[in-house]
């Protein structure tokens, strides 16, 4: 017993203060989890929002191929081919052939407009313009090559626009 010393006050509280700190550090990690579980319940509920806006997006998809092939000309056409289709245009600046439009109130045909008085050569280059752009869209551009050997035209009808600038 004589090893054995009483326990004084400060050993007791230094004890006490080592317990209240463990449960401090404690519950500070039991915030922590509980955050972090409140941050993935919230990441599985977006995710949830997601598939439910996958799956009408997936419905838009196939109305809108649908339609697509009821479209004459447009039967064998996909999204992809129809996203490639360049956005139809009403109004085409003769000096920049850049710039399109299909509405009046843009402002570089509302700027045009106010100094030649008019937008008739916007709108003629633009037709001008439709016939190109409907041959490429279509695949109705012709190609002509000559042999150097034989004299008669061969004529190449390309099908699919998007190789029409390869042929």
């Amino acid at each position: 017993m004589a090893n054995k010393e009483p326990q004084t006050a400060s050993t007791l509280e230094e004890k006490k203060k080592a317990e209240v700190d463990a449960e401090i550090k404690q519950s500070r990690q039991i915030i922590r989890d509980a955050e972090k579980r409140i941050k993935e319940l919230k990441a599985d509920s977006t995710i949830v929002q997601d598939v439910t806006t996958w799956q009408e997006i997936q419905k838009l998809k196939e109305k809108t191929l649908k339609e697509l092939q009821n479209i004459d000309g447009c039967k064998s056409w996909n999204l992809t081919k129809m996203m490639k289709v360049p956005t139809f245009f009403t109004y085409q600046n003769p000096d920049n052939a850049m710039q399109k439009a299909a509405d009046d109130t843009v402002d570089w045909v509302v700027k045009y407009r106010k100094k030649n008085n008019s937008v008739a050569a916007l709108i003629e280059t633009a037709q001008k313009s439709h016939l190109k752009m409907v041959r490429k869209i279509f695949g109705r551009i012709k190609k002509r090559n000559r042999k150097a050997d034989d004299e008669t035209e061969i004529i190449v009808e390309v099908s699919d626009p998007l190789i029409s600038g390869i042929v």
